[in-house]
């Protein structure tokens, strides 16, 4: 917290900096509206909904046109909060405007899948993971962030009683999940597949 608190105030003077990877996706370059997003996810991590919209808002004023990149991440955060006051189908509109941006990483996909099967619709959550999955085989090989498609195919066939395609799913998950430098993505992983063994 100092040091953002230290670069929010050094950010005042700095001189407009241009990423090699151009404003669109880099979470850089648009100084205060990253410094916003850091602190509602520090706030969604710590499990504060209110504060975490709060500053997501604040990041979504600071943006512009330009910074696509972020914003996909500003509004994932806000159907994080959503999904956190226990508001599922508040998210789910937001998740799937989210996953529809070229610039969006793979998570958000285990999450509006997740939206999905929390509203009892598990045909949609597992086309919704399926999809991520394929979204991220799309590289040629398939990704570490592969796992938590796979994860979620495995919790949605478990809850349909498919508990020989759900442990074939969840094994694939947590092979990808130990690939990817994420220990939170693991430990569910492994839960999954205790909760289907068991």
């Amino acid at each position: 917290e100092a040091l953002v608190t230290q670069a929010e105030r050094a950010s005042d003077a700095a001189e407009p900096f241009e990423p090699s990877v151009g404003r669109e996706l880099s979470s850089l370059a648009n100084i205060p509206a990253a410094i916003a997003l850091w602190r509602a996810d520090r706030a969604r991590q710590r499990g504060d909904p209110e504060r975490a919209s709060v500053f997501a808002r604040q990041s979504l004023a600071s943006l512009t046109e330009a910074d696509r990149a972020t914003r996909a991440m500003v509004r994932w955060q806000l159907a994080m909060a959503e999904w956190m006051r226990g508001r599922p189908a508040q998210a789910e509109p937001i998740l799937a405007e989210v996953v529809t941006d070229p610039h969006v990483w793979l998570r958000p996909w285990y999450e509006l899948g997740r939206v999905q099967q929390a509203q009892g619709r598990l045909g949609a959550a597992l086309a919704t993971f399926g999809h991520g999955v394929e979204v991220a085989s799309e590289a040629g090989q398939p990704l570490p962030l592969a796992g938590m498609g796979h994860v979620g195919l495995a919790e949605a066939l478990c809850e349909r009683g498919e508990l020989d395609a759900a442990l074939e799913h969840a094994t694939m998950g947590v092979t990808f999940c130990r690939q990817f430098g994420y220990a939170q993505w693991l430990v569910i992983a492994l839960t999954v597949l205790a909760w289907i063994r068991q």
